[in-house]
């Protein structure tokens, strides 16, 4: 199932909450990038809809500091942040809120970093150059459990990632039918 109407899903949101209707569930959001801007952006992206921002980073260390204090159901990241690398941050994420949905965003499409992403539990890894109803789209899969979804590179990764392992776990190719 792909979350294709994340533009109308986000003004039900925005009617509900306009009239008092407070049945409608929302999801703590971090987000974590080197640049200020780029986290306006996003956090202007998510902004009238389910997901709150509560927090932003520009570091690892700050991120962490974020999931510690507020435990979101969704972090947003660069996939390197000021103090470096940030995918191993995505393990540490985990060890502090294991539902957390993590979302790599970068402006790099390197499959190594999206296969260490899926190799350190992220979600799923995006390109920042998305819009905002991709994003809604994306965020909402991965909240569903529909992720990784099919705007983000991490899906081929991990179905050859499966592919392999089925494979490995059958022995090999069947010679017959």
């Amino acid at each position: 199932m792909v979350v294709q109407e994340s533009d109308e899903f986000c003004s039900l949101y925005e009617w509900k909450a306009e009239k008092g209707i407070v049945n409608v569930k929302t999801f703590d959001v971090v987000v974590a990038d080197r640049q200020e801007v780029v986290r306006i952006g996003w956090t202007s992206f998510l902004r009238g809809t389910p997901f709150h921002v509560v927090g932003w980073a520009a570091s690892g260390a700050a991120l962490l500091d974020f999931v510690c204090k507020y435990q979101p159901q969704v972090v947003l990241m660069d996939a390197v942040l000021d103090d470096g690398d940030s995918l191993r941050l995505v393990e540490k994420i985990h060890a502090q809120r294991e539902e957390a949905h993590v979302i790599i965003l970068s402006a790099s499409d390197n499959p190594t970093y999206v296969a260490r992403a899926h190799a350190w539990g992220a979600s799923d890894f995006l390109s920042k150059s998305i819009s905002r109803k991709q994003l809604l789209s994306a965020v909402t899969e991965v909240v569903l459990g529909l992720g990784p979804t099919s705007l983000g590179l991490m899906r081929d990764i991990s179905r050859e990632l499966s592919r392999k392992r089925d494979h490995d776990k059958s022995g090999g190719l069947a010679l017959t039918p």
